[in-house]
């Protein structure tokens, strides 16, 4: 694999390494609120963040799958926690910009390839076989 990561993909990992480690502290300030339904699914989704940011930064090869499982579900809990409380344009807004380009970015085929394994046999010499 490469050694050295672009740039794009770089930005997703810390941002999201760091947006999930803000969301554990804030997941954990819900806890004495009674919302504890709400802090832990906060606090699931803030995981899957900062899980998917490390599995980028050390290109596993699960890591653009999770990546992407990760980025539609929080894009789609974007819209619809926006859509519920309006309110809350500071914590929902960004990422009704961050998950769309995270997603299109993870879709480009040069980093999709960066997660596939070199060694993975192809359709020719399946065929031949």
């Amino acid at each position: 694999m490469d050694s050295q990561l672009p740039q794009g993909l770089v930005l997703i990992a810390m941002s999201e390494i760091v947006v999930g480690s803000l969301g554990i502290v804030f997941s954990l300030a819900l806890f004495p609120l009674n919302v504890s339904d709400w802090s832990a699914i906060i606090a699931c989704f803030t995981l899957l963040w900062i899980l998917s940011g490390f599995a980028f930064l050390g290109q596993k090869q699960w890591a653009w799958k999770l990546g992407m499982v990760v980025s539609l579900v929080s894009f789609l809990g974007s819209i619809l926690f926006f859509s519920l409380v309006q309110s809350f344009l500071f914590f929902f807004g960004p990422g009704l910009i961050f998950w769309p380009f995270a997603i299109i970015y993870l879709t480009r085929p040069r980093i999709k390839n960066m997660f596939v394994r070199a060694n993975t046999p192809s359709m020719a010499s399946q065929r031949t076989a």
